[in-house]
């Protein structure tokens, strides 16, 4: 169990499922189980039943939790409520040293400077929740610049800030690779992307086991 952690009412979870995330709320806690609200994602509830095995995100202040659980009951208090079993393990999740996950698609981005600049594109490599790395034919970011960039993360654009921290040139020594670490990213668009990331590596663990 994490150190000092405790699930607090109201606080927001995640039932992990074959098609993404499904979000709900703590709505009681005792020394044995867990009450959440049945989880919702665009209007669809994931129909949990007794016995299931689920995977659960938790959020608590700035970080994220994980943990593993089996679904003991359904009932219905005020509203419709899952019981959860107390975990017996429960692992935290660096926001920002969150593992880097490889996934190549398109983003554009222009410098922060005091003069509007045009708007290029670049393609993405790999993205954390605390930055990405971005591949350019040209020379135009040095490190210390400072970017304003829009990153598709499922059916969403998500706009980030970030500074360049890092340039080096790729196998083929011909593009520039640029280390981003976002700035200013406010908890709702990171925790967006933690999300995408935690479906991606869902998806590669599945292509994993049926290849």
């Amino acid at each position: 169990m994490a150190e000092d952690l405790k699930f607090t009412i109201n606080n927001k979870v995640e039932i992990s499922w074959d098609d993404g995330y499904y979000k709900s709320n703590i709505e009681n806690v005792d020394d044995n189980f867990i009450y959440i609200s049945i989880p919702i994602k665009e209007g669809q509830y994931i129909p949990l039943r007794k016995f299931e095995q689920v995977e659960v995100i938790y959020y608590q202040g700035n970080d994220i939790y994980k943990f593993y659980t089996t679904v003991v009951d359904r009932k219905v208090d005020v509203i419709p409520i899952i019981v959860l079993a107390f975990p017996k393990e429960v692992f935290k999740v660096q926001r920002r040293k969150f593992v880097r996950v490889p996934i190549i698609c398109a983003v554009e981005y222009s410098k922060l400077e005091k003069k509007p600049q045009s708007t290029v594109k670049a393609i993405m490599v790999d993205l954390s929740g605390g930055g990405m790395r971005i591949k350019l034919s040209n020379a135009q970011l040095s490190i210390g610049n400072l970017i304003k960039a829009y990153i598709p993360v499922g059916d969403d654009n998500v706009e980030v800030k970030g500074e360049v921290v890092r340039v080096e040139k790729d196998d083929s020594n011909k593009l520039n690779i640029c280390g981003i670490s976002f700035i200013d990213l406010d908890d709702k668009n990171r925790e967006k992307i933690i999300r995408f990331i935690f479906q991606i590596m869902r998806d590669q663990m599945k292509k994993g086991t049926t290849s």
